[in-house]
């Protein structure tokens, strides 16, 4: 399968991925509404079903304490292409950036957006969060999740994203950025295993969620609502 057709898969288009090295093309569209949104994706279309059907469904509220042992990221700067996703604001990467686990390098190919979080964190739900999308060569899904909180000081990486009008499709971002900015320093990390979030909300996924928030202006965070509006899947479990 080829990179570009797998980054428009996890991007919230109506492709999705299964684990195999096919995309599923689903024909339904869907939403945050209440009509087309999260509970009435397993009826919008057969390869929707896992949304209702699956038992390792995402998000999650996470609890207890996070595994200590760091996620060995390792990336260099470069320029992203900015995508329009439907539901999201997306920035496609080039190959070469990831993290090592266990023995296996997981790629990324793309990061994006949600506000509020999908995730909780001991029963807080953030304002935003960042979902960075791997892939193994194995084909084994990984995303390192990273929760958006309000602080005092701008994040220049986040204004550069921003900056974009919103009717811009498909272009190289002007400046480089680096996804270790768009986490914090402390990267430990709550591991589990579940699915996306977004139809088909194919399983597995293993998430790697950081324990500890990225601060940013208060004003970007709001920027970031008011560009993508609510874009963020009820609790699963």
């Amino acid at each position: 399968m080829r990179r570009r057709s797998l980054l428009a898969a996890l991007g919230g288009s109506c492709i999705g991925w299964l684990g195999s090295s096919q995309p599923v093309w689903a024909s339904a569209d869907w939403d945050y509404s209440r009509r087309r949104g999260p509970r009435q994706w397993a009826k919008l279309d057969p390869a929707y079903a896992i949304c209702q059907q699956g038992r390792q469904q995402s998000p999650i509220n996470l609890t207890g304490q996070p595994d200590r042992t760091p996620l060995d990221y390792r990336d260099r700067p470069f320029k992203g292409i900015l995508q329009q996703a439907p539901h999201s604001l997306r920035i496609d990467c080039p190959a070469g950036n990831g993290f090592w686990e266990a023995g296996t390098f997981y790629e990324l190919l793309q990061f994006h957006f949600h506000t509020p979080s999908e995730h909780q964190h001991q029963g807080q739900r953030f304002p935003a969060e960042i979902h960075f999308v791997h892939r193994s060569d194995r084909d084994q899904l990984a995303v390192v999740g990273v929760f958006l909180a309000a602080g005092d000081r701008p994040l220049p990486i986040l204004d550069n994203l921003l900056a974009v009008p919103p009717s811009t499709d498909n272009q190289l971002l002007s400046t480089a950025i680096q996804p270790t900015d768009l986490m914090p320093r402390d990267r430990t990390v709550w591991r589990y295993s579940g699915s996306l979030t977004t139809p088909p909300c194919s399983e597995p996924v293993l998430w790697r969620v950081c324990d500890r928030p990225l601060f940013v202006a208060r004003q970007q965070l709001r920027q970031l609502r008011q560009r993508l509006g609510m874009n963020a899947r009820p609790l699963q479990a």
